[in-house]
């Protein structure tokens, strides 16, 4: 199986990004101590959030001062961006982590360092051999699928060979449990 770029991919199409995109946010969010899920859950969060009338998110948003009128309309990576420009403005930390728990849930924190810097870092992921390109996911995609049928085979393989040795192994069973013990020692 190819795990990383299983979930990297995946999450990238339930987000809405490319997997380049979503590796670069990945690069941020380790830079930050932030895992490749909790990026995934609180970008979740962030852009349902964004689209709930009066929700904290929507509040965080008036407060880095960006406009929510046409925001949904945006690609993920151009919202994110968005968001990226409105914390560099927000001098005190602590302005700066409430902020985040508002528009990224409450493990958000550290997510506007995950953001920023993805041109970059998306550079980074490039240059790194992480990024692959749409034939190579579509490849990966099927390899994935063909690991998990193989997988369910060989399953079924051992189950198959657990109902024909069943009989054998519960009369071994049941002559272990009557043999004499004394002749044994």
């Amino acid at each position: 199986s190819f795990p990383t770029r299983r979930s990297s991919d995946l999450f990238a199409q339930t987000l809405g990004l490319s997997l380049g995109a979503m590796q670069a946010l990945e690069i941020g969010a380790a830079k930050m101590g932030i895992s490749s899920e909790e990026v995934f859950t609180n970008l979740e969060k962030a852009l349902a959030g964004i689209g709930e009338a009066g929700s904290k998110a929507q509040k965080g948003m008036h407060e880095l001062d960006i406009s929510l009128e046409g925001f949904a309309d945006k690609k993920t990576k151009d919202q994110l961006e968005e968001i990226s420009r409105g914390f560099e403005k927000i001098k005190n930390q602590g302005d700066k982590i409430r902020l985040e728990k508002a528009i990224f849930g409450r493990a958000g924190v550290g997510m506007s360092g995950a953001i920023s810097n993805m041109n970059e870092n998306q550079d980074k992921a490039k240059t790194l051999g992480l990024t692959v390109d749409p034939n190579s996911v579509a490849q990966i995609r099927e390899a994935n699928a063909a690991w998990a049928e193989m997988n369910k085979a060989v399953t079924g393989i051992g189950n198959s060979i657990a109902v024909m040795l069943a009989p054998a192994i519960k009369d071994m069973a049941k002559g272990m449990g009557s043999a004499d013990r004394k002749s044994v020692v």
